[in-house]
């Protein structure tokens, strides 16, 4: 799922991740106001810069909220009751824009470029992650688990996904080849000359 942390562990263990990001600013633009995508980040100046050029500068200490680390960042009032976008930027009670920007905002930030890249790679995702749940439900019948408690749903779910591999398996190599790799495998004599 799309979030700053699970991004980040990610990005620290060296692994590329894609994962859809969702527009938590359509309600916004659907009411013709100004979104956040429209202020841009100077990391040089570390502010943020309105559609009007005007900055946003960090104010006050950084503050934690959800376990994540925040800063502020504030226009100033003589710039933003001067502003012709100021009915699309700030609702009637507010006097100026404020921004918070997680300490690791880079992270979405380099998430956000690649998703844009690659604009097909969720369709992808999805036909090979998608595929073994909707095989469970539609083929398994599984819309529901039988058992209660984690650890008996966890065992339902494991028996469920071995059944789905092992029939892969043998779609994808056929009975015949899987007979021959089973008996080549050298733990798998003693057993078999017993049996023959």
């Amino acid at each position: 799922y799309y979030e700053g942390n699970q991004l980040k562990t990610c990005e620290d263990q060296y692994i590329t991740v894609y994962v859809a990001i969702p527009d938590k600013s359509k309600a916004i633009a659907a009411k013709g106001r100004l979104t956040r995508e429209q202020f841009s980040y100077d990391p040089e100046q570390d502010c943020y810069r309105c559609p009007q050029g005007n900055p946003l500068t960090a104010s006050g200490k950084a503050h934690q909220k959800n376990g994540k680390w925040f800063k502020a960042y504030k226009s100033k009032a003589a710039d933003c009751s001067q502003c012709p976008l100021r009915e699309q930027c700030l609702s009637e009670k507010a006097a100026i824009k404020q921004i918070q920007r997680w300490e690791h905002e880079a992270v979405i930030e380099r998430h956000q470029q690649r998703m844009g890249q690659k604009p097909g790679i969720m369709k992808k995702r999805g036909a090979l992650a998608e595929h073994p749940f909707g095989v469970l439900k539609h083929r398994a019948g599984m819309n529901h688990f039988l058992m209660r408690g984690l650890a008996k749903c966890c065992g339902e779910f494991s028996l469920m996904v071995l059944g789905y591999n092992f029939t892969r398996i043998l779609n994808i190599l056929g009975a015949d080849a899987l007979r021959d790799y089973c008996a080549r495998r050298p733990e798998n004599r003693l057993r078999n000359v017993g049996y023959a």
